[in-house]
């Protein structure tokens, strides 16, 4: 992988790498939601990872994982898949927003 990096250097070839700084985390059942939730999120060009929450572990559990990340933001979509918990792990805030708000 170095030696592809350092022949791309040398050719003065240029790699645009998007960073995520989002991660969309849900229920199995909001699957669906999720995908269409992320799919707004990329049209508008931003990089977001999806994440299919495990039930043996807790929001907390996910909320350490992106801070060790150095993600910004983690959205939470429940079972419903209709409301999405709004993280911002920057200010440590949160709100709940209806998914409808983002698909309009």
């Amino acid at each position: 992988m170095d030696e592809l990096l350092l022949a791309l250097s040398r050719q003065n070839i240029e790699m645009k790498v998007d960073l995520v700084n989002t991660m969309i985390l849900y229920e199995k059942d909001a699957r669906e939601n999720a995908i269409r939730l992320s799919g707004h999120f990329r049209g508008s060009g931003m990089a977001v990872q999806l994440q299919l929450k495990d039930p043996a572990r807790s929001l907390e559990d996910y909320q350490a994982y992106a801070r060790r990340r150095d993600l910004n933001n983690l959205l939470y979509l429940d079972h419903s898949g209709f409301s999405v918990k709004v993280m911002n792990l920057i200010l440590d805030r949160s709100d709940e927003i209806p998914l409808s708000e983002y698909l309009k």
